[in-house]
């Protein structure tokens, strides 16, 4: 006799909600970059004549057909002179198709098999940037990365092969990328630079000064990510719940950081103190300001930088900063479009490894 309540293993597919799980093996951030890559990469077969219908299912090319024929009757397939026209229907349709691949259905548009090392070094060194140069290294690093990524979520296996070859072009790719910095003169820098110290003040010192209400969001924002020496992520994504008094000390807990995704550290404390001698960059009287400014952001215990994108926000008033006092930020050498988000954690971290007790 069986038992009427025993449950019976489930046969099907696994659902909807345990495929979105199972896609949560990389940050969301990072999932949108490399559908992003992905989708150029499906842009540039499609102009391929000779090899679109060879590496690009039938399905998904007919849907990246009727997108580049939208594009067309909106003018955005006109390249104007440009290398690179818009085609954003065709940008779009290529994400959407990315964004559904699972490893179940293995539904990638691209058929990935047939996508022989020869096709992909070619796609990579027609990449470059408006003006004719090479990529920077990361960015050649994410377009492999992105590559990688979509064998994954397809359940697909790269042959051993294959990741030899890409690793050996990536490091002659690497070996080129510098060779020609060199030998052109230009900075060996990738990314933004780190943000020195005078120009932390210095920013500071305008956000205080201005009346503009945003200032105040900004002037808190940038003092939590040079004294937390975190990212800007862990700055944007900050709970009320998670900010508590030790003492002296504000201390905050992060759910993940970059390199704990899954929050494993998460009880671990990162501390705050206030700088009394220099109320300018004091992260206590920042954060207070904006508290007392926004008081609804404690009663409702949610996210101390509530909004959409407040990393958009913040980048946008940071740089508007330094184009508004230009000469002032040139004086301590920070040129225009110098410094980023990321510049401050740099900056921070920079500042505590080389300091001295001497």
């Amino acid at each position: 006799m069986t038992d009427s309540t025993a449950i019976i293993p489930f046969q099907g597919k696994p659902t909807v909600v345990v495929q979105d799980i199972m896609k949560q093996i990389v940050a969301d951030r990072s999932k949108a970059r490399y559908n992003g890559e992905n989708a150029i990469f499906m842009m540039w077969l499609f102009d391929q004549d000779s090899l679109n219908e060879d590496l690009l299912y039938d399905w998904a090319l007919e849907r990246m057909r009727v997108a580049y024929d939208v594009d067309t009757e909106l003018g955005n397939n006109d390249a104007a002179g440009s290398k690179e026209p818009k085609r954003t229907t065709l940008r779009a349709e290529c994400r959407k198709l990315l964004e559904a691949v699972n490893k179940d259905d293995h539904n990638s548009p691209v058929i990935l098999e047939k996508v022989t090392f020869n096709v992909f070094s070619h796609y990579m060194t027609t990449r470059e940037t408006k003006d004719g140069k090479m990529l920077s290294k990361s960015s050649y690093g994410g377009i492999r990365s992105a590559f990688v990524y979509l064998h994954r979520m397809n359940g697909s296996q790269m042959t051993p092969d294959m990741q030899k070859n890409l690793s050996q072009l990536m490091s002659g790719i690497k070996r080129q990328v510098t060779k020609k910095k060199v030998a052109s003169g230009e900075s060996l820098d990738e990314g933004k630079r780190h943000m020195s110290f005078d120009a932390y003040c210095l920013m500071c010192e305008k956000l205080v000064e201005s009346d503009a209400s945003e200032a105040l969001f900004a002037h808190a924002f940038l003092t939590m990510e040079w004294n937390l020496m975190a990212r800007s992520d862990n700055c944007k994504n900050m709970h009320v719940s998670h900010v508590e008094w030790r003492q002296d000390a504000l201390v905050f807990f992060f759910g993940k950081t970059k390199g704990d995704q899954t929050g494993e550290n998460s009880d671990e404390a990162w501390h705050v103190y206030s700088n009394p001698q220099n109320p300018m960059i004091c992260p206590v009287l920042a954060l207070s300001k904006y508290v007392f400014a926004h008081p609804d952001i404690v009663k409702e215990n949610g996210e101390l930088f509530s909004g959409s994108d407040q990393y958009s926000r913040f980048i946008k008033i940071f740089h508007r900063v330094i184009d508004q006092n230009e000469e002032e930020f040139m004086r301590i050498g920070v040129k225009k479009n110098m410094l980023g988000s990321h510049s401050c954690r740099k900056g921070a971290i920079t500042l505590v490894s080389t300091g001295c007790t001497v």
